[in-house]
């Protein structure tokens, strides 16, 4: 499974990549204290005391995806703002005619393939797995400008909640950001302190096959750093945009890729 890619870029005027700053511990514990939230509200989908699917939820219904359309919202309590940080949350679907939730599955855990299907990957490969449990790796780049890399390692438990419904969870286990990627002189800065561009990054995929086809969800919630003031009228554009047109991107090229 790929996961959206929260990147931020430098305009031309600019002329320089942001100063690394460090991530704190009051930045961590905020941002597990909100995925300890929102995983509870995913655990009452896994369990029946809400809607498996998202697009279920009031006033959504699932005709807002079978005609093709990939819905995207961001969660109701926006952009979240924490000690040092900002936390993104979104949720996107799309359906696909037909689709085999069997297939599908297959597909997210196919890593060795993914630089070949998503846009943001360039490199990707299972590290280990055991049984519905698996850890990967992932380069991610996004160009606008200033291009940026990250080595990402993530944990992955797959699972599912009866017949024709399945899940995947993802966690950001390490994000490395990478300075003159390809190059010989090519380096890692240290974990945790880069220029914030994307310092957690956590996917929760929902899937449930019909005899209609199959629905995908997925929801992102991601932790970078905060905006410099001196900044703010040239990142806030690509905080707001960038993750849902990653996760767009993501839903895209999944389905494009099980119609084929």
């Amino acid at each position: 499974m790929v996961f959206p890619v929260f990147l931020a870029a430098i305009s031309p005027c600019s002329g320089q990549s942001l100063p690394t700053v460090k991530l704190e511990a009051e930045t961590v514990q905020a941002f597990q204290g909100y995925v300890g939230i929102q995983e509870n509200l995913y655990q009452q989908r896994m369990n029946g005391r809400r809607p498996f699917l998202w697009i279920d939820d009031p006033p959504r219904n699932r005709s807002m995806v079978e005609t093709g359309e990939i819905v995207i919202e961001q969660d109701a309590g926006g952009e979240v703002a924490v000690p040092g940080g900002i936390i993104q949350n979104w949720t996107g679907a799309v359906f696909i005619p037909g689709g085999s939730l069997a297939k599908t599955l297959k597909l997210l855990q196919d890593y060795d393939r993914h630089r070949d299907i998503y846009p943001d990957v360039v490199d990707s490969r299972l590290l280990s797995r055991n049984g519905d449990r698996l850890t990967a790796y992932l380069r991610l780049v996004k160009k606008n400008v200033l291009t940026v890399v990250l080595n990402t390692e993530h944990e992955v438990q797959i699972g599912e909640t009866g017949a024709g419904r399945a899940y995947i969870r993802s966690r950001s286990t390490r994000i490395t950001e990478v300075r003159n990627a390809g190059e010989p002189d090519e380096i890692q800065l240290p974990s945790e302190e880069d220029s914030g561009f994307l310092w957690r990054l956590n996917a929760y995929w929902r899937l449930e096959e019909t005899n209609r086809g199959l629905y995908v969800e997925l929801s992102t919630i991601s932790l970078s750093r905060d905006i410099p003031i001196g900044l703010a009228w040239l990142l806030k554009p690509f905080i707001r945009e960038v993750p849902q047109e990653s996760l767009r991107s993501t839903l895209a090229a999944t389905r494009r890729a099980m119609l084929q």
